[in-house]
């Protein structure tokens, strides 16, 4: 699950909660406080971004094995003018294209995760859900 649609989820799930739930505990309840878990070692957040650059690489390259050469470079060329316009007022439009013409692979994954987060309201809620449905297995290059 990508990491906007767990915020969302969890803000969800957090937002519906009664609020009881969020008294801590008494003195004498068995119920004990939590500990707050230890952040991931620098070795740790390493090997985390090795596997992810790894894994990028392996959607990359399935994405590569999904097309011809000439259509593979006519939808990377088409990525890399997005990200080139990334902050200009027609990039919606030129991401909403993107999805249409290309439907699936790791590209159109993250130019859906792109698009949900220069929309708002039910509009991100539905492309976040559709990242999670459909592009879980998506990266960016960079990991």
């Amino acid at each position: 699950m990508t990491r906007p649609a767990l915020l969302l989820l969890t803000l969800g799930f957090v937002s519906l909660s009664p609020l009881s739930a969020q008294l801590p505990p008494r003195a004498g309840d068995p119920k004990k406080e939590e500990k707050t878990p230890e952040p991931p070692s620098e070795r740790d957040r390493e090997r985390i971004r090795e596997r992810n650059q790894r894994k990028a690489q392996e959607a990359w390259a399935r994405d590569k094995k999904k097309r011809s050469a000439k259509d593979y470079a006519a939808m990377e060329s088409e990525y890399q003018n997005i990200n080139t316009n990334f902050k200009s007022p027609e990039v919606k439009t030129l991401l909403n294209d993107f999805i249409k013409k290309w439907k699936d692979g790791n590209r159109v994954g993250c130019a859906t995760m792109y698009l949900a987060q220069k929309s708002g309201g039910d509009e991100r809620e539905k492309l976040l859900e559709t990242c999670v449905k459909k592009f879980s297995d998506a990266y960016y290059l960079d990991g």
